[in-house]
């Protein structure tokens, strides 16, 4: 895939937008997107180009180290706060991999949300994908994507709480699908022994 001829991806807006390039075997063999993109007489196959005016410069480097290395840099891009931001980082690649038709990265980065979760930081806390990515993944997903559902068992499974989100910062598909699952999840005998006294 790397002898094959270079295309450049355009990444952002203008003034903001930078210019990548890949390798068109190596995208093409992976993004649904891409192969598509490249192989019909549109515009951007004959100028080599493709834009990608959705998407953020900053993660688009992510995915191509993924695509080059199979390796994940997001510690690289993680601020002061590195769980959270990593969890920021993964939920937009994740979009990201969704508009490009990549499966093979979305399953990817389900497996690092999976394993994030599961890490303890020094102190022993566990962190989890907070509303703000919770936003991203409702907006750039749609309906039973397994990163929705992975972000719904975290919660359902940690008993995280969301009290202090309001109504401009909750995701109402999130609350439905939170309160389906943990009715789904809910310890039936107890609240049964609650109705009889």
């Amino acid at each position: 895939h790397v002898d094959s001829p270079p295309v450049t991806v355009r990444v952002g807006v203008q003034p903001e937008a930078q210019d990548f390039t890949v390798h068109e075997g190596l995208i093409s063999a992976r993004s649904e997107f891409f192969r598509n993109a490249l192989k019909v007489p549109w515009k951007e196959s004959e100028e080599r180009t493709i834009p990608l005016p959705e998407d953020e410069p900053k993660v688009f480097p992510v995915y191509l180290k993924l695509l080059y290395t199979s390796k994940l840099p997001i510690e690289q891009l993680a601020g002061e706060q590195p769980s959270i931001d990593e969890y920021m980082v993964l939920s937009k690649l994740y979009v990201m991999a969704e508009m490009l038709i990549d499966q093979a990265t979305k399953d990817i980065v389900v497996q690092a949300m999976t394993a994030k979760s599961n890490e303890a930081s020094a102190d022993g806390s566990r962190y989890f994908p907070g509303l703000n990515c919770i936003q991203i993944m409702y907006h750039g997903t749609p309906e039973n994507s397994p990163a929705r559902c992975l972000i719904v068992q975290m919660y359902t499974d940690n008993d995280l709480d969301i009290s202090d989100a309001t109504s401009d910062t909750i995701i109402k598909d999130f609350a439905i699908d939170l309160a389906v699952n943990l009715m789904k999840n809910r310890p039936i005998r107890r609240v049964h022994e609650q109705c009889k006294s």
